[in-house]
């Protein structure tokens, strides 16, 4: 459902007001499986975080509160964002001398 998306987006720091081309990003967060080792379990009702998702690393014997692979959507969408920011300062910076140029030509004959 889209508000669950929305709200996944959020926490993980993606701005889909921006960047509406990433919600498969989110979307693959939502339903990333686990790695081998790892286990996803609920805290018991009644309970301190009672019906919170925690998740076990059965090797290490290493609960954690966040999905092994959060990190790594969220340093997804950092160097996806950071590659766009390059492409398009790349293609001003390559556009902007050749115009200020012809601009120079140009005003050289007013």
């Amino acid at each position: 459902p889209r508000p669950l998306l929305i709200a996944y987006a959020r926490y993980l720091e993606i701005d889909l007001e921006t960047h509406r081309n990433l919600s498969w990003l989110v979307l693959e967060a939502l339903v990333a499986p686990l790695p081998v080792g790892w286990s996803e379990h609920t805290v018991a009702p009644g309970k301190k975080n009672g019906g919170a998702v925690y998740f076990y690393h059965q090797p290490s014997a290493r609960s954690d509160w966040v999905h092994p692979f959060e990190q790594l959507h969220r340093e997804t969408y950092k160097h996806i964002i950071r590659s766009e920011t390059d492409a398009l300062r790349h293609a001003i910076e390559t556009t902007a001398l050749p115009t200020e140029t012809e601009l120079g030509q140009w005003t050289q004959h007013v």
